[in-house]
């Protein structure tokens, strides 16, 4: 083979995979349905959208403080147990 054809061959490679890389975004962009963009253009929020964020926040801020406290549960063991880490036998063993 002569340094032609293998130069031709190595170009014909590359220019496949340039092709292939090519390719890539635009498969990736078509996943992305119609009208959606990934937010570089997006403009800023008005007034008005603003105002209707904080009334939902605080909508939802009030409704987290309606909801009750959860009452422990009933444990009729609770006060018979030891108190977690503490072993049996410490309770007869005299302090020095």
């Amino acid at each position: 083979m002569s340094r032609r054809e293998a130069l031709g061959r190595c170009g014909l490679a590359l220019l496949a995979g340039a092709a292939s890389l090519a390719l890539v975004p635009a498969t990736a962009l078509a996943q992305l349905p119609m009208g959606m963009h990934l937010g570089g253009d997006k403009a800023p929020p008005s007034k008005e959208e603003l105002e209707r964020r904080r009334a939902l926040d605080k909508a939802y801020n009030a409704a987290n403080q309606k909801i009750p406290e959860k009452k422990p549960a009933n444990d009729p063991w609770g006060n018979i147990r030891a108190a977690p880490g503490a072993s049996a036998n410490a309770k007869d063993k005299p302090k020095p």
